[in-house]
Formats: C-alpha cells, structure tokens, sequence
C-alpha cells in the first residue's frame, strides 16, 4: 500500500511539474491561466482604486499605443483596426477624438477573439485589450483569428504594447482598476 502512494505521489508530482494537474489546465472559468506562463491570477484580484479614462489611462494609451506604426494611424492601416488616438507628442487629443478612442475599445469585439470584446467594463478578465497587456491571451485556451502584423507565431497574438517593454506593473494595474470600476469615460 505505501508503494502505490508513493507512485502516486510521484505521477502526481511529475504531471504538477509538465503542467497537467494542480491547477495548470491552461485556462479556468475565473481567468486564470492556472500556469505559470500568465503572470496575472485575476481570480484574487480587486481594484486598488478608481482611475480617470482622461487623467490615468488616456496617457498610458498615448505613450504605449498611439506610434504611428501600431494604433495611431486612424482606423484604416492601424494594427487590428484600432485607433487609440494621436501619440502624446502630438499633444491631448480634443473631446472628439477622446470619444472616438473610447468607443472604438468599449464592448466593440476583438479581431483576435470575436466572442471577447476589447473591453469589457467591470471585467479585466473578459477585456482581450487586458488580456494582452497581461501577456495571458496564450494560456487561457481562446480560439483566435491570427492577426497580420503579429511579431509572434503565437496563436492569439503578442503581448501589447507590442515590440516594447511591457507597461509597469503600476500602469497595468490603472488600466485593469479602470475597466474592473466601469470603464468609465470621464
């Protein structure tokens, strides 16, 4: 009897390590990846505050989003047909084109997985933008639409922003407080 359990110990043990048990089933009701290729566990997660669509995540966007090779270029010839407005060199974007910027991510469906809007207020975890600003849209087991202009060979896509430096943890956690609290426009 002590054999069998230490076998199963073992196999258990093994398959924890491949990734087969304990939780690393590569996708979860929750959002969670379960593995350790996502870094972000969004089943413990909780806003830390309440950011401003114009104060907080509109400069993230800018900075991060907005080059003219990625998603500011105008909707025709940006990647994924996403407009986020002018870079933040070219200064604030008026009322206009903050409202253009806002609805063209809020419930619109993601080019990469149709049934997953971009964002989804009160849900990172249902926000494909989220996802790959968390570098997790590989490890949640989505069905994609490979996308021109990916870098990656990957099936869902790169990391965003993309060909750069990831956003600091504390720019990530704005942006998911952001949509957890509403996704608001103000």
């Amino acid at each position: 009897m002590s054999t069998r359990k230490t076998l199963i110990s073992v196999l258990f043990t093994a398959l924890s390590v491949m990734g087969i048990a304990g939780g690393c089933s590569g996708g979860s009701d929750d959002g969670n990846s379960g593995g350790n290729a996502c870094p972000y566990d969004y089943g413990a997660y909780s806003p830390a505050s309440d950011p401003s669509f114009r104060a907080d995540v509109l400069p993230i966007i800018q900075r991060a989003c907005n080059l003219r090779t990625c998603h500011g270029t105008g909707i025709v010839g940006s990647r994924a047909d996403l407009y986020m407005g002018p870079s933040l060199s070219a200064g604030p974007p008026d009322d206009v084109a903050i409202n253009e910027i806002f609805t063209t991510m809020l419930l619109v469906p993601s080019t990469t997985v149709g049934g997953m809007p971009r964002i989804t207020p009160g849900n990172p975890s249902q926000s494909m933008m989220m996802i790959k600003i968390d570098g997790c849209q590989n490890d949640r087991g989505l069905t994609c639409t490979v996308q021109s202009g990916a870098v990656s060979d990957t099936p869902c896509g790169d990391d965003m922003p993309q060909s750069q430096p990831a956003l600091p943890d504390r720019e990530k956690e704005i942006f998911r407080d952001w949509i957890a609290m509403g996704a608001k426009n103000n």
